[in-house]
């Protein structure tokens, strides 16, 4: 409940999963011909900063939930899912002032109730979010598949959820200052030495997930 786990891809994607999350790596293809991943959040949050994949090949990059689809432009973002768990966190940050976003598509009473859903926040790069209604399949946009779509710029926010879909117009305090998440700047160099280090202390430092 309070650890969190850092995943490197052989594409040097990184993936930081918060405590009480729950991820499904559905598909990771990494050879030149045929580069895909797709990555399915079920409960909880996570960063992800996108590694060659991602820069070679941004459409086929994606962070599926139940309420939403995101895709990547060659990016660094945050998602949860959560609703009054993050109300609480809300209200722990009480000497701390909201980041405003440009061209807010959503009322302020996203920020001020943070009903279930979808939050996401750009950290670097861009991103484009499609809602569709259940039973539809994601498309590239409302163009293609009829579904709604938004595209956030770094440091805007949105949110995906029952009855609102769009960017807030405050970035939300708990994304923004999530120390879990934030753990996910750890240097390459010392994910790298994690080798070393299981070698020289205990087996439960890493695991590797091989192709069987």
């Amino acid at each position: 409940q309070k650890s969190f786990i850092v995943i490197k891809m052989e594409d040097n994607t990184k993936i930081t999963l918060r405590p009480e999350s729950s991820m499904v790596i559905s598909e990771f293809q990494d050879d030149k011909d045929n580069e895909s991943a797709e990555l399915s959040l079920l409960k909880g949050g996570l960063r992800t900063v996108t590694g060659l994949i991602g820069k070679n090949k941004p459409d086929a990059v994606k962070l599926k939930t139940k309420v939403a689809t995101i895709g990547i432009r060659g990016t660094d973002f945050i998602a949860r899912l959560c609703g009054g768990d993050c109300l609480e966190e809300e209200k722990t940050y009480v000497d701390l002032d909201y980041a405003d976003v440009n061209s807010p598509t959503l009322g302020p009473e996203i920020n001020n109730n943070l009903p279930f859903g979808l939050y996401f926040l750009v950290k670097e790069g861009r991103i484009y979010v499609e809602q569709c209604p259940p039973g539809t399949l994601p498309g590239t946009g409302a163009d293609s598949s009829g579904c709604p779509q938004i595209e956030l710029d770094i440091n805007q926010s949105g949110y995906a959820g029952a009855k609102a879909f769009g960017i807030t117009p405050k970035v939300p305090l708990f994304l923004e200052n999530d120390p879990h998440v934030e753990f996910s700047e750890i240097p390459e160099s010392n994910l790298d030495a994690l080798d070393v280090l299981q070698d020289e202390s205990s087996d439960a430092l890493q695991c590797e997930v091989t192709d069987v």
